[in-house]
């Protein structure tokens, strides 16, 4: 009976008890998790186009003149290669195989326009060939450049559970590509070289349309000379000969600068096209402040120092066109490169939402100072201003 009893009273105040527990909202739940200190993220971080600029375009050298001289007829012969034409050494066309004339005089020519038959001193024609080359201002000129694409991979320390104060530090990689396309200022110069016409009447060949009378004759450049001369007194009396090497001045050497009037009689441009490819290493670290707002979202700012691996080439090609000849030079395609480290601070804000307990989703903005990236290099130089350089950053975190 006593057993009973006591069962019956343990029934009675577990009942009595049950409401009371029932309204406690710990009840049977599980202690919360501490909030994690750390935190990983990774995301893009894209960078505005930087301000980019080119210089020492526009030089284009004259090409020296040289004679090249053949030693036996196996040798390449004789030859003055000009920018609006050539001589060379010709041949006889009356023994086989055949030898090469050596008289000092050439029958193989060639040349642009009838301007460069001009007349002597003596009353004699003469035929001028000219070498060109151009000189650039020394003007800087603003490239095209893209925005720079990236990614960055950052770790976050809070100091208490709070969450609020903190440390990070981020490292990222950026690359991105500048151009410019276009004509530079420049200015032509060039030298002037006279071969005395020996015999015959260099003139550029015309082309007429025989089906109409009214059509006048026109131009139709250049005019190319034989390799062989001929031998028969009648051909020979027409045949175009000049001397081989040209006339010397008074300082004993071949040409002489072409004056401004010379000069103006043609249209010059200098073409340059560049191409400059970017990369940049960027390590940054400093304190961090984070505000909640609200249940799942948060807005954090931070500001610490950096330090940037800038590596830069370029490619670079320059043309010089003379509208009545043609393209004339080139550089040559030229690679020229350079890094640097450069230092520097920055400061961010970030928004982020929570997704759940451990992963979020932010976005925000970074403006960085680290100075100006310069390269000189044999011929060009390239400046990159990343003074003020603002990114967008998207990502996600992990909380552990």
């Amino acid at each position: 009976m006593r057993i009973a009893h006591s069962l019956w009273i343990s029934a009675g105040c577990s009942l009595l008890a049950a409401p009371i527990f029932a309204q406690d909202p710990n009840y049977f739940r599980l202690p919360r998790a501490e909030p994690s200190l750390g935190e990983l993220t990774i995301g893009s971080n894209y960078m505005l186009a930087p301000n980019v600029e080119f210089g020492g375009m526009g030089d284009l050298q004259e090409g020296a003149l040289t004679r090249l001289q053949e030693s036996s007829d196996t040798r390449p012969p004789v030859a003055y290669m000009y920018n609006d034409g050539y001589v060379q050494q010709d041949y006889t066309s009356s023994t086989t195989p055949r030898e090469r004339t050596r008289d000092g005089n050439t029958g193989n020519i060639r040349f642009y326009s009838d301007d460069q038959v001009v007349e002597g001193e003596d009353g004699s024609k003469d035929l001028v060939f000219h070498t060109f080359g151009a000189e650039g201002t020394g003007e800087q000129y603003e490239a095209d450049a893209s925005g720079a694409g990236g990614f960055e991979l950052g770790y976050n320390r809070f100091l208490s559970q709070k969450r609020r104060f903190g440390w990070e530090v981020g490292i990222g990689f950026n690359g991105f590509d500048s151009d410019y396309k276009d004509a530079v200022n420049s200015s032509l110069y060039g030298t002037k070289y006279v071969h005395d016409v020996v015999n015959g009447d260099p003139a550029i060949p015309t082309t007429d349309d025989d089906d109409d009378d009214s059509t006048p004759e026109v131009p139709d450049p250049p005019y190319t000379g034989d390799t062989s001369r001929p031998t028969d007194a009648d051909d020979l009396a027409d045949y175009v000969l000049i001397n081989l090497d040209p006339n010397v001045g008074g300082d004993g050497t071949p040409g002489s600068t072409m004056t401004a009037e010379e000069l103006s009689q043609y249209t010059a441009t200098v073409d340059s096209d560049m191409r400059f490819r970017s990369s940049m290493f960027t390590l940054r670290f400093g304190p961090t402040y984070n505000m909640e707002l609200g249940h799942r979202f948060s807005l954090s700012m931070g500001a610490g120092v950096s330090t940037m691996y800038y590596s830069g080439d370029l490619d670079a090609i320059e043309y010089l066109n003379i509208e009545e000849l043609g393209t004339i030079a080139t550089t040559g395609l030229r690679k020229e490169s350079d890094n640097e480290v450069l230092f520097g601070g920055y400061v961010q804000t970030t928004a982020a939402y929570q997704i759940n307990e451990r992963v979020n989703f932010y976005s925000g903005f970074q403006y960085q100072s680290s100075g100006n990236f310069e390269m000189q290099g044999e011929k060009y130089n390239v400046d990159v201003d990343m003074g003020s350089q603002m990114f967008v950053k998207t990502g996600f975190g992990v909380a552990f």
